[in-house]
Formats: C-alpha cells, sequence, structure tokens
C-alpha cells in the first residue's frame, strides 16, 4: 500500500473516533435554527467526501473480479456486483448503481501504469471536490452517456462541464437541487441531439429504406 492509500486510512479511522461521541451525544430538537442549518450543511459536506471515496472504490470492483486480480473470487463471489453488496451491506442493485457511476469517476490504469484521466472528468472533478453529490452525477453521467454515440465527443465533453457548472454552482448562483439538474439535462441534451428528441418512430421513418438485415433499435429491417 503507497503512502497516500496509507494516510487515507489513517485519516478514516481518525474521523470515525472523533465522530463517535459527537454523534452519540447530538439531539437536533435541541439545536437552534441557525445550528441546525449550519450543521445540516456541514454533515452534507461530510457525506459528499464519503460518497466520493465510495464511488471511486466501486469503481475498480469490475476489474478485481475474474481477471488477473481475481479480489473477490478469491473469497468466493461469483461477480463484482454480489462482492460489493456482501463486503458493504448494500443491495445488489446499490451495489451495480455505485459501480455505475464509479466508473465514470474513477482514473484509469493503462497497461503500463499509467493514470488516465475519468471517462467524466468534469463529474468527477466536482464529486471529488465535494461541490456535486453522487445523485446529480449520477444523473448526468446517464443523460450523457445516453448520447454519446451520436454527439461528437469535444460536444459532449462541453456540455458535461456546463452541466456540471450550473449544478454545482459558485458566487453567481447557488448549486441546484437534483429535480432541477434533470430538466437543466434535458434542455442541454435536446440541443445537443435534436434528433433524439423526436419520438422513435417519426426517426424510423426518416432513416426508412430497403435492406435486408437485422431488425434495428428502431424497428426497421
Amino acid at each position: 500500500m503507497g503512502e497516500h492509500e496509507t494516510q487515507l486510512r489513517v485519516a478514516i479511522a481518525h474521523a470515525v473516533d472523533e465522530l463517535a461521541a459527537p454523534l452519540d451525544a447530538l439531539v437536533p430538537a435541541r439545536l437552534s435554527g441557525d445550528d441546525y442549518l449550519t450543521l445540516l450543511m456541514e454533515v452534507e459536506s461530510l457525506g459528499r467526501v464519503v460518497d466520493a471515496l465510495r464511488h471511486r472504490l466501486a469503481g475498480d470492483a469490475r476489474s478485481r473480479s475474474g481477471g488477473p486480480i481475481d479480489t473477490f473470487g478469491r473469497l468466493g463471489h461469483a461477480t463484482p456486483e454480489d462482492a460489493l453488496a456482501a463486503l458493504t451491506g448494500v443491495s445488489v442493485v446499490s451495489a451495480k448503481n455505485r459501480m455505475r457511476v464509479g466508473e465514470a469517476l474513477t482514473p484509469r490504469l493503462t497497461v503500463t501504469g499509467s493514470v488516465l484521466a475519468p471517462s467524466h472528468r468534469h463529474i468527477a472533478a466536482a464529486v471529488t471536490e465535494g461541490l456535486l453529490g453522487v445523485e446529480a452525477a449520477a444523473l448526468l453521467i446517464r443523460e450523457l452517456d445516453g448520447v454519446a454515440s451520436r454527439v461528437p465527443p469535444e460536444v459532449l465533453d462541453e456540455a458535461e462541464r456546463g452541466l456540471v457548472l450550473l449544478a454545482a454552482g459558485d458566487d453567481t448562483h447557488p448549486p441546484l437541487c437534483v429535480d432541477l439538474v434533470r430538466g437543466q439535462a434535458a434542455v442541454f441534451i435536446a440541443r445537443i441531439d435534436p434528433d433524439g428528441a423526436r419520438p422513435k418512430e417519426h426517426r424510423a421513418r426518416q432513416q426508412r429504406k430497403l435492406r435486408f438485415g437485422r431488425e434495428t433499435s428502431d424497428g426497421l429491417i
């Protein structure tokens, strides 16, 4: 284990110890209105850091199963989802979601050991800095990935950057709740992928031609 990983483990253990007593003594009803609001936001910031760690680790789970480094196989787990669920106590559905989001947020290694940026670098940076929650991050990843095959990479990257700026907020505007992020994502997607906003049946009619082959996703042969 490297120096940074050791420091992280020490920091986690210290944080758990430091929080145990105050958490046990916390009675929210005793807090003043201002103290309640302050603590609410501070705990949310803490939760975002923990969520970022959870998803970054989950993002590497798939490579730990069935390959040269069969970490989960040695423990008797058939799939990384099953392993993650068993080891963390979450449902298999939650484990799959963590992995899906984590894989988009986690730095990758090449065969030579070089570190590559996450596939969604703007979202990953905002999550790591605690500026964006994983629920909003998951939504943006899903929406952007849904049009990735039809939109140029540079356009997709710029849309991601703009959506993160809107969702995370800055000195000029507050962060958006997930419901508003969903609405903004729909607006962005409609602009960068206008054809995708049309009903599938209409696109199918526009693309219709006589040919032999397998049925397409739009119901044509």
